[in-house]
């Protein structure tokens, strides 16, 4: 069975895709995904330090193999966050592309 695929091949795939034209009006909204990503890595900055924070308190407070993250809660947490930067870098790479298409559609090259 083969891996799905991640947030960012399934973009970059998305805007490289032969056939596919988009509008203006489309292209300007694709270019504005930057700022949702800028946002996304924040939000995940935030709660990447507020994980550590946590994991910080809890070992100088606990006992040793007690408190948060224990075992089978940290695999699950570092997929996720693999796949947040995953889509992060999808939305930057759409933003990418849909600027200079747009670009070319308002130099007439398109």
């Amino acid at each position: 069975m083969s891996q799905a695929p991640s947030p960012y091949s399934v973009m970059q795939r998305l805007v490289a895709a032969d056939g596919i034209r988009f509008s203006a009006e489309d292209l300007a909204h694709l270019a504005d995904a930057a700022e949702v990503a800028e946002q996304l890595a924040r939000q995940a900055a935030a709660v990447a330090e507020g994980i550590g924070s946590l994991i910080d308190s809890d070992r100088q407070q606990a006992p040793a193999g007690d408190g948060s993250l224990q075992g089978d809660e940290q695999a699950p947490l570092v997929y996720l966050l693999g796949t947040v930067l995953s889509t992060v870098a999808g939305l930057i790479h759409v933003s990418s592309v849909a600027r200079h298409e747009l670009s070319r559609v308002h130099a007439g090259v398109r």
